[in-house]
């Protein structure tokens, strides 16, 4: 399969369609985005937004060493 394929309608992929959407994790809500083919809108993937992750990430070492 070729790997700018899209797995659903196998239209060659030189774009996709990008979309904010709200996920929950736990009793959280992030912002991550949906990575859909712009041809049977079928969503190939998701991701959390990894920003707000290393600002939380960096704010707990921060947090840690400075006692």
């Amino acid at each position: 399969m070729n790997t700018n394929q899209c797995p659903h309608c196998q239209t060659i992929l030189k774009r996709v369609n990008v979309e904010v959407v709200d996920m929950q994790l736990g009793d959280s809500h992030r912002k991550g985005f949906t990575y859909a083919c712009p041809m049977c809108h079928s969503v190939l993937g998701m991701q959390m937004d990894p920003i707000p992750l290393l600002n939380n990430f960096k704010e707990e070492v921060i947090r840690e060493l400075c006692g």
